[in-house]
């Protein structure tokens, strides 16, 4: 899985290896004990980065459903960021240096108060876009910034917030759709934590390493954040 590697033991997950530096696994794979002996049967190995690098998620029959999905950007998840830390983040290209990731909500809303909230969630989208390209200049970081923006918005209001945050930050930055289902109550329900601003960091293999919530009165890189921007910084060729 590009930057992971998950193990299972009769069909029971027992563990995954992640690299500290968030890049690909590489090597052998084998078995070792400590004493008395064992003995593999018909072991596998199954190689799963490829469709993500490709931007979408493999068909369940290639891995049985045993990975649960990560962050899709094409389908706002219903678990807590969070809780999809070291899982693959579709529908964002990687970047060299790992990418800072906004994500931008869209409350629920009443059909007459529509208008109103999108005009509201277009700059509040503005705020957080100048926060994070803030954060990132202030400590001379060479990754990329990513926006993701409810399509709710429409193409003109999203035109303007790429124009604007490809102007105000120096390095690769980019603004993200993501399809807003959140017309009925219903639908808000199951998707609680699509609701929330997050700020997260997607490293060089797509895989998501950090997730929080951003605030508005955020003015400087959470230490989580600031950790894996670290640990990316001599990444970019420019450090």
């Amino acid at each position: 899985d590009g930057a992971a590697v998950h193990v299972w033991i009769e069909g029971q997950h027992v563990g995954t290896y992640l690299t500290v530096d968030g890049e690909a696994v590489r090597g052998r794979i084998g078995f070792a004990t400590s004493f008395g002996a064992m003995r593999v049967i018909d072991p596998t190995v199954q190689r799963l980065d490829r469709g993500f690098e490709a931007g979408h998620r493999l068909p369940a029959d290639r891995y049985d459903g045993l990975i649960e999905p990560g962050l899709d950007l094409h389908d706002p998840p219903e678990l807590w960021f969070n809780q999809l830390v070291n899982k693959p983040v579709l529908g964002l290209r990687p970047h060299l240096a790992g990418t800072l990731l906004a994500w931008v909500p869209l409350p629920e809303h009443p059909e007459e108060e529509r208008e109103y909230e999108l005009e509201r969630c277009a700059t509040k989208a503005s705020r957080m876009a100048e926060q994070a390209a803030q954060m990132l200049i202030d400590v001379d970081a060479g990754q990329a910034i990513a926006l993701a923006v409810p399509d709710a918005l429409g193409e003109e209001r999203i035109a303007a917030l790429r124009a604007e945050l490809v102007g105000r930050y120096p390095g690769e930055a980019t603004v993200v759709a993501y399809p807003w289902r959140g017309e009925v109550s219903e639908d808000l329900e199951a998707m609680p934590a699509a609701m929330r601003s997050w700020l997260c960091f997607v490293d060089s293999a797509g895989i998501l390493r950090h997730a929080e919530r951003f605030y508005s009165f955020t003015d400087r890189l959470p230490e989580g954040l600031d950790h894996w921007i670290t640990v990316f910084r001599d990444h970019d060729g420019e450090h």
